[in-house]
This record gives structure tokens, sequence and C-alpha cells, in this order.
């Protein structure tokens, strides 16, 4: 992995947090198939470049929840 703990993720470069959420998406949607998962997450990372928010639109898609 990139980093050792969670706080590190902010301080990576943004392409790497968003091929990270990418991934993450990704996984969380597989999991998802198999029964519920819920999904606890910042609404925004302050990083060294601005904020990232969370759980953009496009992992949300991926995941496709059912309740917000």
């Amino acid at each position: 992995g990139h980093v050792k703990d969670r706080d590190e993720l902010r301080k990576l470069p943004t392409a790497i947090q968003r091929e990270v959420q990418r991934k993450a998406g990704e996984v969380i949607a597989e999991k998802a198939k198999k029964g519920r998962a819920i999904v606890d997450t910042h609404t925004l990372i302050q990083t060294k470049n601005g904020f990232l928010i969370g759980l953009p639109e496009w992992v949300v898609t991926a995941i496709n929840p059912k309740t917000v």
C-alpha cells in the first residue's frame, strides 16, 4: 500500500487519492452485491491541494446505494 494509516491518505497526490477512491468504490460495490454494506466516510478530506470529496459522484454511482 501507499500508506500506513488513514490519515496519510490525505497527504498523497490527488491522482493517487482518486485512484484509491475508485478501487475502494469497486470493492464496496462487489461486497454490496452479496448483502448490505455500510459506508462510513468523511464528507470532505482536507489535503495539501484543498478539499477532496469523500464520496464523489462517480463512486456513489458505482456503489449504487439504496439509502443515503
